[in-house]
């Protein structure tokens, strides 16, 4: 009818639903030609089919917003969510809250047992974020998800919002012959009070699950004003701990092994230290956590072994013969980086013998991989590289598993050193883990030990090794080499 009115071309977009079902679509331009005598004569059409490009622009407009392993809007529907949401939150004078989740200790999951079963990481906790019920859920970084929760009427239900996303995803999931428990740590913020714009909330939204982490695995808090100024210091120390290495802040100390037998010591741990320009001296226990975060604890772990490695060297240029020097091994560079490969490498360019280097791996690492860990440590005793399980009695490893591990050292756990004259059960703990190693023929390690009376405790429980403040600090290689010359070749508790 209005083509007949207006005698002009129309376009139009027809879809046909052909007889399998499959649907087309064609777009239509019809004209009218006139019939010479100012009329209308007839009314021509042109059809194409545009099934295969709307499919392609469909496509296109899908990937732009919307994650395309989990299928979860992505950042950039997250923001029109958002912002939808808080305009209804300025509309009904009502709260919106917005949960930003991340699954803790992620990385390692990807670098101990690879791209693929951390994927399917992410979709069973994709499927079990779905099944909350939330108006949105989105993906926002490769393991952070964001839940806006505007049916959420008060902080007492949030919360218990919350705890529900922690228990769905820390039940045990079955990947790949893999038994997985994972957490999440939980920051939230809510609005209009923690912000009016989107990007404001969401970031506040991270600040509260940063400081959730620093509260342990699963945990959940609630975002305050006062945690900004916190988190800054946070994202500066991961900005400087990519530099540290290439600007030369990273540096070992040496802390001296102790045979209680003889006297004598027996060998030496690297322990790696960094000295911020700004910060001064960081504590281990900040930055090694933000390594294994950042996934830099892989090119920082290569680093303590050569230079490890390095030091040995000169010490036996120098005529000092320090022992075995043990490094610790982070369960990323167990498990994921090349660690036989790099240390056959090192032996061969420092023209050392096996027996030099110690490796330790926490019992916690063991516990997580119970097969791949005896293949690794096969390989390494291959090489005639010495073994200890570190902070032993802290990972809960069964006695069957210990006896399939190749190792050679046992360490206890410092905190049950500490107490050791004082606390009956920490001396029973410490007999029962000396009575275990000598069944299996390992020798014991005790860590901590900072007085006469934990040293006398320890050799009356016929302990082999020690070390600790009341042995000798950790030092620099010179000191190290100092100390030895000074005190000569054997050491006497005073």
């Amino acid at each position: 009818t209005e083509l007949l009115r207006t005698r002009r071309e129309a376009s139009l977009s027809l879809s046909l639903t052909e007889e399998g079902g499959h649907r087309r679509w064609l777009d239509v331009c019809v004209a009218m030609v006139g019939d010479g005598a100012g009329g209308i004569g007839h009314a021509a059409a042109e059809f194409r089919d545009v099934t295969e490009s709307r499919g392609y622009r469909q496509q296109l407009e899908h990937q732009a917003n919307y994650d395309l392993l989990t299928g979860l809007p992505n950042r950039n529907l997250l923001m029109d969510r958002m912002r939808l949401a808080l305009q209804r939150c300025q509309r009904d004078d009502g709260p919106v809250f917005v949960l930003w989740v991340d699954l803790d200790r992620f990385q390692l999951i990807n670098d101990t047992l690879g791209r693929y079963v951390a994927d399917q990481v992410l979709l069973t906790v994709t499927a079990r974020l779905s099944a909350l019920g939330c108006a949105t859920v989105a993906r926002a970084e490769s393991d952070e998800f964001v839940l806006i929760a505007d049916a959420a009427t008060s902080e007492r239900a949030v919360a218990s919002l919350a705890t529900r996303i922690q228990r769905a995803i820390a039940a045990p999931m079955q990947l790949d012959g893999h038994e997985l428990t994972v957490t999440a740590s939980i920051g939230i913020a809510v609005a209009p009070g923690d912000g009016r714009l989107a990007d404001a909330l969401l970031r506040n939204a991270s600040v509260a699950m940063y400081r959730a982490k620093e509260a342990g695995p699963g945990s959940f808090c609630f975002y305050a004003g006062e945690m900004n100024a916190h988190a800054v210091p946070r994202l500066r120390l991961e900005a400087g701990l990519r530099k540290a290495i290439e600007r030369d802040q990273l540096f070992l100390m040496y802390q001296p092994k102790i045979d209680l037998l003889s006297g004598r010591m027996s060998g030496a741990e690297a322990l790696l230290r960094w000295r911020h320009p700004e910060l001064g001296l960081v504590s281990p226990a900040e930055f090694i956590p933000l390594a294994e975060e950042s996934g830099l604890i892989l090119p920082i772990g290569a680093w303590v072994l050569e230079r490890a490695c390095a030091q040995i060297r000169q010490w036996l240029d120098d005529g000092v013969d320090c022992g075995s020097v043990a490094a610790n091994v982070s369960p990323v560079q167990f498990f994921r980086g090349d660690l036989v490969g790099q240390i056959t490498a090192l032996l061969r360019k420092y023209r050392l013998a096996p027996r030099h280097l110690m490796i330790e791996i926490t019992e916690s690492t063991l516990v997580r991989d119970t097969e791949r860990a005896v293949v690794v440590m096969r390989q390494l005793k291959a090489l005639g590289i010495k073994l200890a399980i570190d902070d032993f009695g802290t990972g809960y490893s069964s006695l069957g598993a210990l006896k399939r591990f190749p190792i050679d050292y046992l360490k206890i756990d410092r905190s049950f050193v500490t107490d050791l004259t004082a606390a009956a059960c920490d001396d029973a703990i410490a007999e029962a883990i000396l009575a275990l190693a000598r069944g299996l023929g390992l020798r014991v390690v005790a860590e901590g030990v900072e007085t006469p009376e934990a040293w006398d405790a320890l050799a009356g429980l016929q302990c082999d090794e020690a070390q600790g403040f009341y042995l000798g600090r950790p030092m620099t290689a010179s000191a190290l080499a100092g100390w030895l010359r000074e005190l000569g070749p054997r050491f006497v508790p005073t």
